[in-house]
């Protein structure tokens, strides 16, 4: 047995500490913030419960869904619908099914082509080994254009992923599209 030091209690940081517990290891879990949950985390609004960071759970993430049922708590899962929109050039658009795509104004109409062909086969995907060496943006731009890529996922990418936009892998935004399995 071994005394080990876990850093942060987001969920994988409490995964790798119940992980660690599990094969019997003695573990310090060390979290900076005042509770549990990292990016995970919600805090309440007037009884809604809001998502302190942008993160959610895809149908896809069954290592997930394996970690809720060994804990017991997979019966809590609650699934509610989300909506999704891009706000550019001083508009919101509503985004993440197939109208928004076609009635969006700022994608031509081959652009629009390309993107719901790319991302319906990856709906269809369950394996996405042939596409593990490449990074999102490269997936993106060989399926979908150079300009879609810059349009609606650069900015975004740049976003949430900082100076690491271009070193994500193509197989991690293929799942994100994996919601309609």
């Amino acid at each position: 047995m071994s005394r080990i030091v876990v850093l942060g209690a987001g969920p994988m940081g409490l995964a790798a500490a119940h992980r660690a517990v599990t094969l019997g290891h003695e573990v310090d879990l060390i979290e900076a913030d005042r509770k549990v949950g990292g990016m995970a985390a919600h805090f309440d609004c007037s009884g809604t419960s809001i998502e302190r960071f942008y993160h959610f759970v895809c149908k896809s993430d069954a290592p997930t869904f394996a970690l809720m049922s060994e804990l017991g708590i997979a019966d809590r899962m609650r699934w509610v619908d989300t909506s999704m929109a891009y706000y550019t050039h001083g508009k919101v658009h509503k985004w993440g099914d197939p109208i928004s795509l076609l009635t969006y104004p700022h994608l031509t109409l081959i652009e629009k082509v390309r993107t719901g062909l790319q991302m319906f086969l990856t709906t269809r995907s369950g394996n996405f080994d042939r596409i593990e060496h490449l990074t999102s943006r490269q997936w993106i731009e060989r399926g979908s254009g150079r300009s879609v890529y810059n349009k609606l996922w650069k900015r975004l990418q740049e976003l949430k992923f900082h100076e690491f936009a271009d070193e994500v892998s193509a197989s991690w935004i293929a799942t994100r599209n994996q919601t309609h399995r």
